[in-house]
């Protein structure tokens, strides 16, 4: 579910859960997306309700939902984001089975810093790590950046 500008926020005033709730992300990913808006001064926040004193209520839930685009590529859906990573696993792997974690993470398009914040326990829960690539997980001093199904 997303924000669509149809579905504004009603009250003059709202939670990070009313919105996390309306945007359909984590709670704690609609407060830093608060925050970056009150940051960016079209929020102000009083205990914990934000509002928007210079702006109606529409252009509030339009910014929130441009915003929410936006924090959906810097937090993806970990659940989404492990069946891409099984989806790319299995189209680089070599007829091993071994593939780098550097390659994946290319192939999706995404930061050192969002893919192994995201990734990191769906890697280690279904993956093997294997020491070498050039980036990775560091293990007693060594990376770990290839990986191997776990079967």
């Amino acid at each position: 579910m997303s924000v669509t500008a149809d579905v504004p926020i009603k009250a003059n005033s709202f939670t990070a859960t009313e919105v996390a709730e309306l945007a359909g992300v984590e709670e704690e990913q609609a407060r830093r997306v608060l925050e970056a808006l009150r940051g960016l001064g079209v929020l102000e926040k009083k205990g914990r309700k934000y509002y928007a004193p210079a702006y109606g209520n529409k252009e509030v839930s339009e910014e929130i939902r441009r915003f929410s685009e936006v924090f959906r590529f810097y937090f993806p859906d970990p659940k989404e984001l492990a069946r891409h990573f099984d989806e790319v696993y299995a189209k680089v792997a070599d007829n091993a089975g071994y593939a780098q974690l550097k390659t994946i993470r290319l192939e999706l398009g995404l930061s050192q810093e969002v893919f192994y914040r995201a990734l990191r326990s769906h890697i280690e829960e279904a993956y093997y790590l294997i020491a070498g690539g050039e980036e990775g997980f560091v293990r007693k001093g060594a990376i770990y950046g290839i990986v191997k199904v776990r079967k």
